[in-house]
């Protein structure tokens, strides 16, 4: 009897395991170092699907931020612009890399300047209603360039 309940306590132990590999993870993520006044800057990282079936992000949340958006930048007739994502979905067993120039997490209104190498706490939820809390760093991106997005209209010179 005793080496059946042993037996059984390491199935539970191996299962348990195997199945907490499983889900969505989340890597790389840092924030665009912005300017003091800058009133909104992005969030870039990897969301990677374990599971068999698709996941969907749905919004996050940030104590340091007033919104957290999910965008995606994008050219139209020479125009670039940015439109807001209602879900992300990331495919079964699959990822989905954001990046300057495409999908990105927009952090709105920030509660102070933040520090280079500071960790900003961002709490993703997803479309099953669980959330994942997770630290990105803030650093200093590649130049924008013409391929990314601008936050606010130009104003014409006068």
């Amino acid at each position: 009897m005793k080496k059946h309940a042993l037996l059984l306590a390491g199935c539970l132990i191996l299962s348990g395991s195997l199945w907490a590999g499983e889900g969505v993870s989340i890597t790389g993520c840092w924030v665009r170092a912005m300017p003091p006044g800058q009133q909104a800057t992005a969030c870039y990282c990897t969301f990677e699907n374990g599971q068999t079936k698709a996941a969907g992000v749905t919004g996050g949340e940030s104590p340091l931020f007033a919104r957290v958006e999910l965008h995606e930048s994008l050219t139209l007739n020479g125009v670039a612009m940015m439109k807001a994502v209602k879900e992300l979905a990331v495919p079964p067993r699959g990822k989905v890399v954001l990046q300057p120039g495409g999908l990105h997490i927009m952090l709105i209104a920030p509660q102070r300047h933040l520090k280079m190498d500071e960790k900003v706490p961002l709490t993703f939820t997803f479309a099953d209603g669980s959330r994942q809390t997770v630290e990105a760093v803030v650093r200093q991106g590649p130049a924008m360039g013409n391929h990314e997005h601008q936050h606010a209209p130009a104003k014409p010179a006068h």
